[in-house]
């Protein structure tokens, strides 16, 4: 039936405008997190949270990218679907000297090795356009081309890690996703393209003796589970908290360690390299091989940091959102100074429009 028209039609679209203001502001704060649990043997709370999604990016986004280096912890959650991800994150560049040998090659970190690549829909998980690649070559005789990405936060004491990636190309190459304060202070996911497919290690440092012998429990290469091969889409997770390192494929636990964890605050980095040496060995002139990374999801605490949070707001964890979908770690807006997210910004501009809207009313 049709309504009449009167004044009194007004009301209605006011209560509609009000319910949709209230249940925007009542998904804001169902989205407010004070705090990030993890599940598992390593089972812990973090204060910062963070989300880096490359599945979907724009094809005029790369412009903007900028290495900056001021993240802001202001806030206690923060998620990017954009490339506010610069804004935490360093690309590489410049010549590091592996150290003495006669065979090792400088590893020559370039930034433009750090490049979004898109992908095809019979090569990637579905819905999934684009991925962060990581390239790394051997195109000189004198040094190895490589590529990494480093966390801006230099104080991360302990964290949850996950990486969704996939690995390819020629022997000679390290994918590392580790946490790092010095030669004795490291945690760390290698995959080498020099073992079979199905390796992956998983290493707490110092792992090698002085005899060069490696130290029980610091070391381990193990298979990656269900057949699973590196050059497939996978998740690894790495969770560093103060007594043990435990590590996990897809979710299923694949081992943990006591010894030599780190007790430092530490960065956070993600390379892809090569030095010609025993570890990597040496990689075949003009051959490369390619890290790709769907998203970086990271809980972390800083040493002697104390994050502003809602005393209201709940407690999320990223182990049980995901299948109960009372949480979605996507929905937080970016927290920097510079600029928030596309989505953050479309979101309050409807907040704000339909806030007016109402008080004019």
């Amino acid at each position: 039936m049709q309504r009449p028209r009167t004044t009194v039609a007004v009301q209605p679209l006011g209560c509609t405008l009000f319910l949709l203001l209230a249940c925007l502001l009542n998904a804001a704060a169902a989205t407010n997190c004070s705090a990030f649990a993890t599940n598992g043997s390593a089972a812990a709370q973090y204060s910062y949270y963070r989300f880096y999604d490359f599945r979907n990016l724009p094809e005029d986004t790369w412009q903007y990218v900028k290495n900056a280096s001021d993240p802001n912890n202001g806030t206690a959650g923060a998620s990017t679907t954009d490339m506010g991800w610069s804004l935490d994150w360093q690309r590489r560049n410049g010549l590091l000297y592996a150290g003495e040998g006669s065979n090792l090659l400088p590893i020559d970190y370039q930034m433009d090795k750090v490049a979004p690549r898109n992908l095809t829909q019979d090569e990637a998980d579905p819905g999934a356009t684009t991925a962060l690649g990581l390239y790394t070559s051997r195109q000189q005789e004198d040094r190895h081309q490589s590529s990494g990405i480093d966390f801006n936060e230099e104080k991360i004491l302990y964290l949850s890690l996950r990486v969704r990636a996939r690995v390819s190309g020629a022997a000679g190459a390290c994918t590392a996703f580790f946490t790092y304060a010095n030669d004795t202070q490291e945690a760390d996911i290698e995959l080498l393209t020099r073992d079979e497919p199905h390796i992956v290690g998983f290493n707490t440092q110092p792992s090698i003796d002085i005899h060069g012998n490696y130290i029980n429990a610091t070391h381990f290469n193990t298979s990656l589970p269900n057949g699973l091969s590196r050059d497939q889409w996978v998740n690894y997770r790495m969770d560093w908290v103060s007594d043990h390192v435990v590590w996990y494929i897809d979710g299923e636990y694949m081992g943990n360690t006591s010894t030599h964890v780190p007790v430092e605050p530490s960065h956070l980095y993600i390379t892809m390299w090569g030095n010609g040496g025993t570890w990597t060995e040496n990689m075949t002139l003009g051959d490369s091989a390619l890290l790709e990374i769907q998203w970086i999801e990271v809980a972390y605490n800083l040493s002697g940091a104390e994050p502003t949070v809602d005393a209201n707001a709940a407690v999320c964890n990223l182990d049980e959102a995901k299948s109960s979908g009372s949480w979605n770690p996507q929905s937080l807006p970016a927290p920097h100074h510079y600029e928030a997210s596309a989505g953050y910004k479309l979101g309050m501009s409807t907040l704000f429009m339909l806030a007016a809207v109402l008080f004019t009313l």
